[in-house]
């Protein structure tokens, strides 16, 4: 197994409600009739977790994966270079 869907499978399984306000969403979830957490459906958890492709469409920008392709790049076009930077953790988690 993957370490992907070994997290999957432990975030997905051990996610409680916190609060009386967090019980709506399960509710909800109960509604749709999500899949079980277990390693033989984490295709449709993929499937049900996945954006749709109009939510996706930064995806569709061609990214310069590296500064000095990006900076040879835009001298090439003639054009300005946006250089996108953050520091710390991805999620916000500092």
């Amino acid at each position: 197994m993957h370490l992907l869907e070994r997290t999957l499978c432990t975030v997905l399984a051990t996610a409680a409600p916190v609060s009386a306000q967090e019980q709506a969403p399960r509710e909800v979830a109960r509604a749709i009739e999500l899949p079980a957490v277990a390693v033989d459906t984490l295709d449709a958890w993929r499937a049900h977790i996945r954006p749709a492709s109009d939510e996706a469409e930064y995806e569709s920008i061609p990214w310069i994966p590296t500064f000095y392709e990006g900076v040879r790049a835009s001298a090439a076009a003639g054009k300005p270079l946006l250089f996108w930077a953050m520091n710390g953790h991805p999620l916000g988690c500092t």
